[in-house]
């Protein structure tokens, strides 16, 4: 489903065709969108075949700073299953957070575009939703934690009109306070609207 969704959302962005002339209004200082993205964590799946469920979703603003050059400030929610014998235990984050992103190349009139950025997040961390106590008797030693880090971000933008950007993200989190695990790779795709 993801690979299916990936290929349209690509095959969108090759039909744009040539840049009209409003090209020039694209990430000027001041201007500020809003972005809604999301996708899977640890591999390309949702859902994997025994019913465990690894997400991640955000919803952020955006503003430029310099040409091609902006912040971005979200917040996001991150779901990953863990198995264990006939259940699932939930691990879920909760973060908020800023960051700073910057070309490392597009092209002349800004339709497409590879950034980099490095974001600072904080958050809560809730396991098996706060639930200590298995089905079978058995204990969690895993507790709900505060949560700190960040993500550093490899994304690729591609306008379909002057006002609408088509995004495919790839991000590595680290977070400490986390009793579960630190590291996880998101994938995902993700749309910025531009409002001003």
């Amino acid at each position: 489903m993801i690979r299916k969704m990936l290929f349209i959302l690509l095959a969108a962005a090759g039909l744009q065709g040539p840049a009209t002339e409003l090209s020039a209004q694209r990430c000027l200082p001041g201007q500020t969108g809003v972005q809604l993205g999301g996708g899977a964590c640890g591999g390309f799946l949702l859902r994997d075949g025994y019913g465990a469920w690894s997400f991640h979703a955000e919803l952020s603003v955006v503003r430029y700073v310099r040409k091609t050059r902006y912040w971005e400030f979200g917040v996001g929610y991150l779901r990953k299953d863990y198995p264990y014998r006939e259940a699932m235990l939930p691990k879920e984050q909760f973060t908020a957070g800023a960051g700073y992103f910057v070309p490392i190349v597009h092209d002349r009139r800004d339709n497409f575009m590879a950034m980099t950025g490095v974001s600072g997040l904080l958050g809560y961390e809730t396991v098996n939703r706060g639930e200590k106590r298995l089905y079978d008797g058995a204990a969690l030693k895993n507790r709900n934690n505060f949560i700190y880090g960040g993500e550093i971000t490899l994304s690729g933008e591609a306008y379909l009109c002057d006002r609408a950007v088509l995004l495919l993200m790839l991000r590595e989190r680290i977070m400490g306070g986390s009793s579960v695990s630190c590291f996880h790779t998101l994938l995902g795709v993700g749309l910025r609207i531009m409002i001003y």
